[in-house]
Parts: C-alpha cells; sequence; structure tokens
C-alpha cells in the first residue's frame, strides 16, 4: 500500500500536471479573447478523470513501485497529447510538410520514448518530487510568461522612444501602421463584369475613389484557382515554374495560407500581431495556429477556444476528420466581419495585419436588398442567364455592404493600409474542361482580371501601376512601409486547371 505522504505527492502531481497544459494554452492566448468558462469546464473535465484514474491504479492489487509506474506513464502521455501541435508547427514551418501521417507517427515516436524515460526513472521512491519539481518549473514558466504578456504593452509605451525602428531586408520601418488585407472571392474586375455580364460597376468604383482606394483598372490574378493565387500573394512570389507536373506537390500551398509564409513571417518579425478571418465555409483559409488571434464565426459544435485548446492535441485532426459537423462554422459576412475588426483594433496595443477571406461574390448567397436567400448555392459556373444574374445581385450587395461599413473602419484607423482585393475573376461555361491552350482572350480576361482597390500614404500610391499583379501586393506594402521603391516581380500569368497538375505560362496579359 501506499504510505499517506505518497499518495499526497501522487495527487498533487496529478493537480499540477492537469494544470500545466492549460497554463500553457492561456500563456499562448492570454492578449486575445478567450472562452474562459469553456477553458475551466474542460480542465475540471481532465482534474477529475485524472484523479479518478489515478485513485483506481492505487487501490490495484500491485507493488507500491508498479503503482507509481503506471500513474507517471499515464501523466507523461497526458502532458504529451499537448505536444502535438508544437510537432505540426516544427513540421509546416521548417519542412513545409502538412501530412498527418509524419506528425502522428513523430509525435507517438516522442511519447514512446518519454514513456520509457519515465518507466526507468520511476522505480525510485523519489521520482515523484522529481516530476513534481520539473511540472512545478513548466507551469510557473506559463505563469510568468501570462504576467509577462499582460504587462508587455504598458512596458512598451513607456519606452516606446526604444522602438521606433525595426529593421527588414536592411532597411529601417520609421512607422508600423495597421494593414487590412480583404479578400473577396470571384468578384471580377470592372471591365470583366461589364464585357461578361454586363453590369456597369462604375458607381461603386467612383465611391471606392472618394474613399482615397487607388484602382488597378488592368490588375490581374497571376493563377485561376484560390488556392494557387492566394498563396501567390501571401508569400510574395510565383509558386511554380510551367511544366506537365508542376503542381504534383499541391500540400505547400495549404501550408502557406494557413499563414506559414512570407508576408505572416515578415509582420510577425516587425512585432505585429497576425489576425485570421476566415470565411466559414471554406476549409482552405481557415485558422490553423500561426495567428495570434482568429475571428471565426460561431461553430455549430464547439467554440474558438475550445478549437484553439483542441489544436494543441490530434484531437482536432482527428474530429475533423470523423465528425466534421462539430467544426461546422456560419458563413462570414462582410459587416460582422468588420465589426469583429474593429474592436480587435481598439483593443490592441500592437500593429495589426489582418487577413480575410470571404466566399463572396463566389458563393451566390445574396438578393440585390442584401437578403440571404433560402437555398445558398456555391459559384454555379455553368452557362445560365440566372447564375450570372445571381452573382450580379450578390455583387451589389456586397458592394452596399463594403460602402457602407469599411468607412468605419477607416474612420477608426485614417492612417492605415487597407487592400480590398479578389483572388481570381468568374466564368461561367467549361473553361477548366478543356485544355488551356483552347482558352482564348476573353475567358482568361474574365477569369483573371481581379478587383485590386488599395488605400494607401499618399507618399506611397506613386508606385502603383494599372498592370499590377496580385502578387506584387504585399511587395507594394513593404515598399511603403520600409518608405522606399518596392521590389516588385515581373507580371507574369499561368495557365492551369483544377485535378490537373500542368502549368502553362501565358503571353496574354488579361
Amino acid at each position: 500500500m501506499l504510505n499517506k505522504y505518497e499518495r499526497i505527492k501522487i495527487f498533487a502531481l496529478i493537480g499540477l500536471s492537469s494544470t500545466w497544459p492549460f497554463f500553457t494554452f492561456i500563456s499562448n492566448n492570454v492578449t486575445d479573447t478567450l472562452d474562459y468558462g469553456s477553458v475551466f469546464d474542460i480542465w475540471l473535465v481532465c482534474f477529475l478523470t485524472l484523479t479518478f484514474a489515478g485513485w483506481l491504479v492505487t487501490h490495484l492489487p500491485i507493488s507500491v513501485d508498479l503503482k507509481r509506474r503506471l500513474i507517471h506513464i499515464g501523466l507523461i502521455f497526458f502532458l504529451s497529447l499537448f505536444l502535438f501541435g508544437v510537432v505540426v508547427d516544427i513540421f509546416q514551418s521548417n519542412f513545409g510538410i502538412d501530412r498527418f501521417r509524419w506528425s502522428i507517427l513523430t509525435w507517438a515516436i516522442l511519447t514512446f520514448v518519454l514513456s520509457i524515460l519515465t518507466w526507468r526513472h520511476s522505480y525510485q521512491s523519489a521520482s515523484s518530487m522529481h516530476m513534481m519539481f520539473i511540472i512545478s518549473a513548466m507551469c510557473l514558466t506559463a505563469g510568468l510568461n501570462i504576467v509577462y504578456k499582460l504587462y508587455e504593452p504598458n512596458w512598451r509605451t513607456k519606452n516606446v522612444a526604444l522602438n521606433r525602428t525595426i529593421s527588414i531586408s536592411g532597411e529601417k520601418i520609421v512607422s508600423k501602421i495597421n494593414v487590412y488585407h480583404f479578400v473577396l472571392d470571384g468578384y471580377g474586375r470592372a471591365d470583366a463584369l461589364h464585357e461578361g455580364l454586363n453590369f456597369d460597376n462604375t458607381p461603386f468604383i467612383q465611391n471606392l475613389n472618394k474613399m482615397g482606394f487607388w484602382l488597378g483598372h488592368k490588375s490581374f490574378a497571376n493563377y485561376p484557382s484560390t488556392s494557387l493565387s492566394v498563396s501567390s500573394i501571401l508569400d510574395m512570389d510565383y509558386l511554380v515554374e510551367p511544366g506537365p507536373n508542376a503542381l504534383k506537390n499541391y500540400t505547400q500551398y495549404q501550408i502557406l495560407l494557413s499563414g506559414h509564409n512570407r508576408t505572416v513571417n515578415t509582420f510577425k518579425g516587425l512585432g505585429y500581431k497576425f489576425v485570421m478571418v476566415p470565411p466559414g465555409s471554406w476549409a482552405g483559409t481557415d485558422c490553423r495556429g500561426t495567428e495570434n488571434i482568429c475571428l471565426r464565426t460561431d461553430a455549430i459544435g464547439i467554440n474558438e477556444t475550445q478549437i484553439t485548446l483542441l489544436a494543441m492535441t490530434p484531437f482536432e485532426v482527428i474530429v475533423r476528420k470523423i465528425a466534421p459537423s462539430f467544426l461546422t462554422f456560419k458563413r462570414n459576412e462582410f459587416p460582422n466581419m468588420i465589426k469583429d475588426i474593429r474592436k480587435t483594433k481598439a483593443s490592441s496595443r500592437k500593429p495589426l495585419f489582418v487577413f480575410s477571406h470571404l466566399m463572396i461574390p463566389h458563393d451566390q448567397i445574396y438578393t440585390r436588398d442584401c437578403q440571404i436567400k433560402s437555398e445558398i448555392n456555391k459559384f454555379a459556373e455553368s452557362i445560365s442567364e440566372e447564375n450570372k444574374r445571381n452573382y450580379v445581385e450578390t455583387v451589389e450587395c456586397v458592394n452596399r455592404q463594403i460602402l457602407e461599413h469599411l468607412p468605419k473602419l477607416i474612420s477608426d484607423d485614417p492612417s492605415a493600409i487597407v487592400i480590398l482585393q479578389s483572388d481570381h475573376g468568374f466564368f461561367f461555361g467549361d473553361l477548366f474542361d478543356r485544355h488551356p491552350n483552347e482558352w482564348n482572350i476573353e475567358e482568361i480576361k474574365w477569369r483573371y482580371g481581379n478587383l485590386n482597390a488599395i488605400r494607401a500614404p499618399a507618399k506611397c500610391s506613386k508606385y502603383l501601376y494599372q498592370y499590377m499583379s496580385a502578387v506584387n501586393t504585399f511587395r507594394f506594402v513593404f515598399g511603403c512601409l520600409n518608405n522606399m521603391s518596392p521590389n516588385f516581380l515581373a507580371d507574369r500569368l499561368f495557365l492551369t486547371r483544377y485535378k490537373f497538375n500542368e502549368v502553362i505560362v501565358s503571353d496574354i496579359l488579361p
């Protein structure tokens, strides 16, 4: 039988072990808006489960040494569960690997090694004290990190003179202003809308001009699909060179979309918070843990805080695979997105880089007067006058929402850089069923001609040019922050189709 002192050590160890993951979670997210009630509920379930399991083991008819070893192994497994997110992040950020099997295998090997070491060490009667000391130090570290992050903004405010300049590419950033990037999926360029759909978008364009936006009347996307186009924008570079198997490794684009890209890394290096606003209807640009703040809509199953906590463990991936309905989110809309961003901006003492992606007007969800249709259809690409009309009505509604709500954000933050941009344009027909060599100039214009509206300080606007393609968006932004001429790439256009690996470079600019 375990003596009273040994039992006290065991249950104190259980309490510390159940607390460390949640301390770590809070320390990583303390500056975000958390649902602390849901975190406490999960902690309580973990604590009671571990305590009950420990009580059962202490009453088994086995030796004291074996009881101690079983309890220690169980706690090590519990703690290692919350190291899974670290393994995933290492694979994604350092090796560009997003394969679940590699992450789970590496995590399993790590857990096995820790278990073996724990088993070998636990024969000592003092092993519980050793583990208690180590886990206490881990909890203390997480607690100190919480305190540091809570008081860091005040410290920086008092010492602002020491933090006026930050180096980027050998140059100096004198001021750090907020940057808001809004991606409106499938929003066509004005001339393409007029020629392809007989829709005059001039009033909307003129209103954007009055708000201080520059419009790229010949702007275009470098790729015809969201994953490729947005990845290229955020990585500030072309992803592939032409060839028959250029898109064979498609996983790399998902990693770039999740936040492991040059734009996010550069902003983080400058001390910015990365704010992700996913669409709620497409997993490609969902939050994956690289963001400092995720502005999700409400989930049907579990809330954002619980999802962020689960992402530290293998359970988040498992839930996505076997019970995806628990991670189904309401569709994000422009008015709600602006409201959430304004709240975040008001509470943050650090500069923000906000990346938001809305599946609108790609998904034709609105009537002209912004009523949500009872049946929400995704982008219908077949030739149909009804499909064209639904798309135009959604564009008209989005225009109204932008003109009504975006000025509120600009009024809050008049010096910010604001980018309204689409990942690609539209098309209605069999474009992707035909080889790109068969595409004509009109089809290329309609699919590649994208909305590109940028509001930036006057000193930077001189660098903008009409044929600026999407890949140069953040090269312009960092040039503007750097107060120097942007290092633009030559504007290129690549032809490719869904479910095909071939990429063809085009000499035609839309």
